[in-house]
This record gives structure tokens, C-alpha cells and sequence, in this order.
């Protein structure tokens, strides 16, 4: 048995396809992007590659060991057509970003933390082989006043690297969840609040503090009841469609704890507990 056939596994007289597919497997157990600081590994990823274009004779071999040199050579396109079964990244990254309601309204720089690709071409032997690691960045983007949801926003040279090129980091807008309160259909605003049985039964004001701060008064109308919506138009989010949300509340009836003294007065009223017969 050669030296090569045993690197790959194979018995003497293996078929073209018996040694595509040891390569296969073994280019793939040991590439140096699946074992990243693995020193044994990238060695054995060589040994297993010379042995591979030793085995392959003729144009076909003398094909393989141009890939490997060419300097437009990507191994993930290579790995993608060998069967391994992932794709190169694409230089482009699109993201969602949650901004909070004031900056949205007011305006302001946030700080992005993610993460991006970057792969670097290695020579080696003669040989050139790309290298990906992941990077963290962060970087510093600008929100102006009164941005809708959905807006977008576009980093030049913020996306991956690709052996020197850097696509875009590409972000659409989100409004983060504000404190006690939920988001609908991403520009309404609801939440819940107690209102007491009397102001239920005949009607009056709340006072309300909106996500941006803003305390208004929602009418209670008289006879209101548990989980009756009141909406306040047009003060949610707007969006990049023209859509304008509305903040709406959710009715809890507060029931008070009744004295013998005005429990008397109601039944005096002609309030009385029970169905009505």
C-alpha cells in the first residue's frame, strides 16, 4: 500500500471514486475552518490533500491542484460543491434593531454590538487556503427624530469580510417593549389599568403616562366594563407605510372594600346584591 493510499484510508487500486469520497470525509473532518486553533488538525488537512492530488492523475489532478493556488479559490464554494453541505457566507448582513421610544422620537447615536465573518487567504506550501473566524464589532449608528418603524438603516463596510471586501450591515427598525406595556402589530401600544367600580359606574378620568413619557386623561365612560378597550388614537408609532398606532387601555375594574356604613346607603340607593328577581 503507498504512503498516500494509507493517509486516505484506501487499498491500492482504489477507483477515482472511492478516493473523491475518502477525501471527502476526511478534508471535511479536519479543515482547518471546522477545527479552528487545532494545529494537529490543519497538518493532518495537508496530508490528507497532498495525498489526494497525488492519487488524482491526469487533467483531473493537475485540475485539483490548480483550485488550490488560484488565488480567486474559495473553499466554501469548494466544500459546497464536494457534498460538505454549507454555502459561502454572503457579504450582506441583515439585521432587526430594538430602539427605544424616546430615541425614536427625539433622535440620537445607539451602539450596535453583533457579530460578522471575516475571511482571510493563507499561503501555505504553495498553496492558498481562506481561513473564517468570527469578529465581534461594535459600532455607532445615528437615529433621526421621528423615526418610523421600519425604517432602515445601512452601514457601508459593516458586514462580513470577505478575503478583503466588506459587504453592508443592513438594519431595519423596532421599537423595544417600554415598561408595562406590550406592542401590537408594531405600532400600537396596550396595557391594563385598574379603574374603580365607581368611576366605572359613573364614568370620570385616569391619569395615564405613555411610553414616551407624556401623562394624559382618558375618559372612563359611565357603565364601563371589565376589559372595555379605550384607545387614544394616534398616540402609538408611526411606520415607514403611513400607519399611525394608537395607545390603548385595558379596563380592570377595582372593586373597593365596602363599610356596614355605606353598604347601607347603597341598599338605601336600591343597590342590591344577587340576581334581580
Amino acid at each position: 500500500m503507498s504512503r498516500h493510499h494509507d493517509v486516505l484510508g484506501l487499498k491500492p487500486g482504489a477507483t477515482e471514486e472511492e478516493i473523491k469520497k475518502a477525501f471527502r470525509k476526511l478534508a471535511k473532518q479536519y479543515h482547518p475552518d471546522l477545527n479552528p486553533g487545532d494545529a494537529a488538525a490543519e497538518v493532518k488537512f495537508k496530508e490528507v490533500q497532498a495525498a489526494y492530488e497525488a492519487l488524482m492523475k491526469g487533467d483531473q489532478g493537475q485540475n485539483q491542484s490548480r483550485v488550490y493556488q488560484d488565488p480567486n479559490f474559495d473553499i466554501f464554494q469548494f466544500a459546497h460543491d464536494m457534498g460538505f453541505g454549507f454555502r459561502p457566507p454572503t457579504p450582506d448582513i441583515t439585521e432587526n434593531i430594538e430602539i427605544d421610544i424616546l430615541t425614536l422620537r427625539d433622535g440620537g447615536k445607539v451602539q450596535v454590538a453583533y457579530q460578522r465573518m471575516v475571511t482571510a487567504r493563507h499561503a501555505s506550501a504553495g498553496n492558498v487556503f481562506v481561513q473564517t473566524m468570527p469578529q465581534s464589532v461594535t459600532t455607532e449608528i445615528t437615529i433621526p427624530p421621528n423615526t418610523p418603524v421600519g425604517y432602515k438603516l445601512t452601514v457601508p463596510a459593516g458586514g462580513n469580510v470577505i478575503t478583503g471586501k466588506a459587504g453592508s450591515l443592513n438594519l431595519t427598525v423596532h421599537a423595544a417593549q417600554p415598561p408595562g406595556w406590550e406592542i401590537l402589530d408594531f405600532i400600537h401600544f396596550r396595557t391594563t389599568r385598574k379603574v374603580d367600580a365607581f368611576t366605572a359606574i359613573l364614568g370620570g378620568e385616569i391619569e395615564v403616562d405613555l411610553p414616551d413619557g407624556t401623562r394624559v386623561s382618558v375618559k372612563v365612560p359611565a357603565g364601563t366594563q371589565p376589559g372595555t378597550e379605550l384607545s387614544m388614537v394616534k398616540r402609538g408609532l408611526s411606520d415607514v407605510r403611513g400607519r399611525h398606532g394608537d395607545a390603548r387601555i385595558v379596563v380592570q375594574i377595582e372593586i373597593p372594600v365596602v363599610s356596614d356604613e355605606l353598604r347601607d346607603t347603597l341598599i338605601n340607593l336600591g343597590v342590591r346584591g344577587g340576581n334581580p328577581t
